[in-house]
């Protein structure tokens, strides 16, 4: 694994939904100047535009997508809604982890997932069975890397007593207070970056 840029370009406006007016062009541009000043991480999922997202940001990278670190995330499924919206819900299911990596590899055009995040925990699904359906994916070479996201300490625990973890993305930043002192120390005790 390619050691990570300390700034992660985050990349759900490229979804078009949430963000307001978006001018592609000028996140395209964004991103090339980010690629030049050294960043090397972007983030993404396959909610964001409901898919979107991933294939804008492979495209705007073309072939330097093999020389970054696209972390992406899934465990979340859409239902069409009669209003503007879809539905999102929480599924971590295997079956559904299972397809939205394989829907990101495609959408991406990637052969392995530098880093695959669980977005959201699934309180209808074991995470035992998540995370081991994650390390078989792993194992398959379909990913690299294994995250968590938005997760408890608690749930955080069991996904590591399940499978490795690798990373965890946290609804934290420097304006908005100190990481959770629980999770904190799991991330230590299993070496979670």
């Amino acid at each position: 694994m390619k050691i990570l840029s300390k700034i992660c370009f985050g990349c759900e406006p490229l979804g078009g939904v949430d963000s307001g007016n978006v001018d592609f062009d000028e996140i395209a541009k964004a991103i090339h100047k980010a690629l030049e000043l050294g960043v090397n991480f972007f983030d993404t999922a396959g909610a964001y535009g409901l898919g979107l997202s991933e294939e804008r940001l492979s495209k705007i990278l073309g072939s330097r997508r093999n020389e970054v670190v696209i972390a992406t995330k899934g465990g979340l499924s859409w239902k069409k809604s009669t209003s503007a919206r879809c539905v999102v819900v929480k599924d971590s299911s295997p079956a559904t982890i299972r397809r939205d990596v394989e829907s990101s590899l495609s959408r991406l055009r990637l052969d392995c997932l530098p880093i695959f995040f669980v977005h959201w925990p699934d309180i209808n699904t074991s995470i035992e069975d998540t995370f081991i359906e994650l390390s078989k994916l792993k194992n398959e070479g379909k990913i690299n890397s294994i995250g968590c996201s938005n997760f408890s300490a608690h749930q955080l625990s069991t996904a590591c007593k399940a499978s490795q973890v690798d990373y965890v993305q946290l609804p934290i930043n420097i304006l908005s207070g100190e990481l959770d002192g629980d999770i904190s120390k799991i991330c230590t005790n299993n070496k979670i970056k």
